[in-house]
């Protein structure tokens, strides 16, 4: 069985990870609020069953001289679906704040999801 053949950085990826810099983030945040109580549980449940339909969420950064997007054979919705617990006293857009300003895991794919209770 062969393995997948990686997956060159497009120009915009490459770009966009070249920002990276001290306290400098190339992520986007989206923030959607939900009625009713969720649980990081439910929604890593959720994600999980519809994984297999999107493979671009199960790739991650190879680094090196030629960056490349290969599958990442640790995928593990615990890590990617984040219990962000309670917001606290400096709100919803401290905690969004806090959020933006942390780099994400290059072991992994690159996104997360955050679930916060407002």
């Amino acid at each position: 069985m062969s393995s997948p053949v990686p997956e060159p950085l497009s120009d915009e990826d490459a770009r966009i990870l070249a920002l990276e810099d001290g306290p400098v983030r190339g992520h986007t945040c989206k923030v959607v609020l939900i009625g009713g109580p969720r649980t990081a549980a439910a929604i890593r449940e959720r994600v999980a069953g519809r994984l297999a339909r999107e493979p671009r969420l199960g790739v991650r950064l190879e680094e090196g001289e030629r960056p490349a997007w290969v599958p990442d054979p640790q995928l593990d919705v615990e890590r990617q679906v984040r219990d962000g617990g309670a917001v606290a006293a400096a709100g919803l857009g401290g905690a969004v704040a806090a959020l933006m300003a942390q780099r994400l895991p290059r072991d992994r794919p690159l996104w997360a999801l955050d679930v916060v209770a407002v």
